[in-house]
């Protein structure tokens, strides 16, 4: 029972750290745009895939927020798929606060492609001849 807190609190603290974070990150010299995040999210997107695909994992709950999801790697299904939605989360935050930076929006709109990217990377690699998912 416990152990089920400490997951769904360690994705709460992650959550939170990122959306405290991620706006530190913006600097009038990033470079970093919408463009630049979806070419950066394709990669990933396919390095992701291909990797979860040649080392699967049994992972059957990974989306559940009491799922383990440390160390990467006895369970890169879940890792990856935390990191995406907490980073999905901290870009449309930063994104609402920032509505009003033209150079903000791009900066994380491009990390918001990224995000999503990572999601759907690991959930295109589950397979379906698996009834659970890994």
């Amino acid at each position: 029972m416990i152990a089920r807190h400490f997951w769904t609190g360690a994705r709460i603290f992650l959550a939170i750290v990122n959306i405290a974070g991620l706006p530190l990150l913006l600097d009038e010299r990033a470079d970093f745009d919408v463009l630049a995040g979806l070419a950066c999210g394709a990669v990933l997107f396919v390095a992701l895939y291909f990797w979860l695909k040649k080392h699967p994992s049994a992972e059957g709950r990974f989306m559940m927020l009491d799922a383990p999801f440390w160390p990467m790697a006895h369970y890169p299904r879940a890792y990856w798929f935390t990191i995406g939605c907490s980073l999905s989360l901290s870009s449309s935050v930063a994104l609402i606060t920032h509505i009003n930076d033209l150079q903000a929006l791009q900066f994380f709109g491009g990390i918001f492609f990224v995000s999503i990217a990572i999601v759907l990377g690991v959930i295109y690699s589950i397979s379906p001849r698996d009834g659970k998912g890994a």
